[in-house]
């Protein structure tokens, strides 16, 4: 009997040559016909391949992985919106909107079977990047986490309580949580002056230290046991300002949160200070992916650019 055939034309036109491919059934039909020079050349092969099939199939495995990375994707770009939304005065959240973008990119990418065109040597390299990536990310997470409970002996010379974001309606929740536990800190240490660093960011309505000052004020600490540095701009420049308000060889507590300790101890010691601790306090596990992720990547630009 006479076979259905499917055909397929598909022209290319040139200028010099056209090229038509004709597909039919299980078999690939190539006729290249050439014309240069003011040269006749008719040139045909033919190629029998696989069978085309009637839809995209694919392994359990491969569906999985594209499943997980559309899941984690609108996780992302869900998380990053509740950051957002709570208004923690940090752009970070745009890094799960961009993170959440790419592995949903991904996830098409192999649906449509266009990872296929990707050469074997760019694959390699993406892997070998990622995994050097990943690496470095979690050596750095694991080092955070090694100074998330510090807490400083009694009596210190000096805290120092390390900028962040204030709004008009007072300290953001991380903030308050460095000034809670600076609070607790002076109560018990009546000798501890308080140092509160911190100028002010494009998203503040004054600079971090006065917020921070006020904050105390309020709370019951005499202004006397409070330095205000209202200069500094990052971590590096709240320790090296601080400390120059600070007596040589006094001891210093670092207050922070516990995501930040190891950063802020790191740079105390670059910056060739001595007899310093460090004052971690919890942090919401809400935030804990933000402030965590923002913190390794901090510390992985910090140590490449030497400042820690």
């Amino acid at each position: 009997g006479w076979r259905r055939f499917a055909v397929n034309v598909q022209y290319t036109l040139s200028g010099e040559s056209m090229e038509i491919i004709l597909g039919t059934g299980g078999a690939d039909i190539m006729a290249t016909m050439a014309k240069q020079n003011g040269q006749s050349a008719n040139t045909a092969t033919a190629t029998k391949g696989q069978q085309v099939p009637e839809a995209r199939r694919h392994s359990p495995l491969r569906i999985l992985a594209e499943l997980l990375l559309v899941a984690a994707g609108v996780m992302s770009l869900c998380y990053g919106a509740a950051v957002l939304a709570l208004g923690t005065g940090s752009t970070f959240f745009l890094f799960w909107f961009i993170l959440g973008a790419a592995l949903i990119i991904w996830a098409l990418a192999l649906v449509s079977g266009r990872t296929a065109r990707v050469p074997l040597w760019a694959k390699i390299t993406c892997g070998v990047v990622g995994v050097a990536l990943a690496a470095t990310l979690g050596g750095a997470y694991v080092a955070l986490s090694r100074h998330a409970d510090d807490v400083p002996p009694a009596g210190v010379d000096y805290l120092i309580v390390l900028g962040s974001q204030v709004t008009e309606h007072g300290p953001s929740a991380v903030t308050r949580l460095r000034l809670y536990a600076a609070m607790d800190y002076l109560r018990e240490n009546p000798g501890t002056i308080c140092i509160v660093s911190g100028g002010q960011g494009p998203n503040e309505p004054w600079t971090e230290a006065r917020g921070m000052r006020d904050f105390l004020v309020d709370q019951g600490i005499p202004t006397e046991r409070i330095i205000m540095e209202d200069q500094s701009r990052d971590t590096a420049e709240n320790i090296a300002f601080s400390s120059a308000l600070i007596p040589e060889g006094a001891t210093i507590a670092l207050v922070s949160n516990n995501f930040h300790i190891f950063r802020a101890l790191q740079i105390a010691k670059h910056q060739g200070l001595t007899n310093v601790y460090g004052l971690a306090t919890p942090m919401a596990p809400f935030y804990f992916p933000n402030n965590a992720m923002r913190e390794v990547i901090a510390i992985c630009c910090y140590t490449i650019l030497g400042r820690m």
